[in-house]
Parts: structure tokens; C-alpha cells; sequence
């Protein structure tokens, strides 16, 4: 008996010394798969059209921000129910997926990012283009911005940052790290 005792201990240890490293795998997977989508937005909300250029989309709303750009790689529709955590009428809106040469490129464009509502994309909104993961970090630290957990939260070269009452500022990098940033975000 104390033998498979002995032994279900070994083995209990084993499974999470395994577990661990699974999990550090799928986080440098997502790190890189983030990294990968370092020049690419996404545009929400735009109407699809029939015969339409997503290129020819962005060249005009880029011209509309004051902005010429020739330096985008690809832009294409991309499936909007990959973010299931958004209200059935978010998740009907189309996205863009856009892809620059640089990052510089691609900076220039997000910074003008306040102004489409003026230049008549009202219901469009340019965001990073953020893995599934982060996404869904990114949703559960706005909803804990809706409890005023925290005061401000958004995200910065594919990294989520949180602001607490207290004025500090928190990385959310994996699951694990957002259940005890839960607990100090109370502090």
C-alpha cells in the first residue's frame, strides 16, 4: 500500500511538472503568434459591399484621416464569429485585417485612430490585431473595468495593461497572472 501510495505521489508530480511546461509552451506560442501580428490592425464594422477592395477601403479611409498610405501589404475580410465573447450584433460587423510593411507604417495609421468618427466611419473602430487569447484577456479586464476594479485598461504592442485605483499599472499576460491581478486589482 505505501508502495502505490509512493508511487501515485511520483506520478501526481510528474503530471504537474508537465502541465507547467505545457502551459509556458502555449504562452511563448501566443507571444509569438502575437509577435507575428505585430503590423497588422483590424478594422470592425465596415459594410461589406458587393465586388468590393478591401485594399481600395483602406487607401480611402486612410485619404480621409489625412493620411496617404502605400505602404500595406494585404488587406482582407476575416471571420467576424472568432470573437465569441462579443454581442451577436458586434459579432455580424465585418473586420478587416490589415497588414503593413513596418510597424512605423503601421503606427501612423492607428494614431489617427479618433478620427474616423469624424471622417464618417462612426461605427468602425481600428484596433491591434490581438490573438484569441489576448482578445479574451482584453474582454475580461474591460468587464472588471465595468466593476471600477480598476480604473483604465488597454492594450499596447499586443500586451494588456491594467490600471488599478492605486495608480499602478499591472501587465496581464496569461490567465493564471489575471486571477491574481483579480485579487490585488481589489486592493
Amino acid at each position: 500500500m505505501e508502495a502505490l501510495e509512493t508511487n501515485n505521489s511520483q506520478l501526481k508530480a510528474r503530471i504537474n511538472k508537465l502541465e507547467s511546461q505545457l502551459d509556458e509552451s502555449y504562452h511563448q506560442h501566443d507571444k509569438d503568434e502575437q509577435y507575428s501580428r505585430r503590423n497588422n490592425l483590424r478594422l470592425s464594422g465596415v459594410p461589406e459591399s458587393d465586388g468590393e477592395s478591401t485594399d481600395q477601403k483602406i487607401i480611402e479611409l486612410t485619404s480621409l484621416l489625412g493620411r496617404t498610405f502605400r505602404s500595406m501589404k494585404k488587406a482582407g475580410r476575416t471571420d467576424s464569429e472568432s470573437c465569441d465573447h462579443q454581442p451577436a450584433a458586434q459579432q455580424r460587423a465585418t473586420l478587416v485585417r490589415n497588414h503593413f510593411t513596418s510597424y512605423r507604417a503601421r503606427n501612423k495609421l492607428f494614431n489617427q485612430k479618433t478620427k474616423l468618427k469624424g471622417a464618417g466611419y462612426g461605427g468602425c473602430y481600428l484596433n491591434a490585431d490581438l490573438t484569441r487569447t489576448r482578445s479574451d484577456l482584453f474582454f475580461q479586464s474591460r468587464d472588471i473595468l465595468r466593476k471600477k476594479s480598476i480604473t483604465i485598461a488597454w492594450t499596447a504592442d499586443g500586451v494588456i495593461i491594467a490600471k488599478c485605483k492605486n495608480d499602478r499599472k499591472y501587465r496581464i499576460e496569461t490567465s493564471k497572472y489575471f486571477a491574481a491581478f483579480k485579487l490585488k486589482a481589489n486592493l
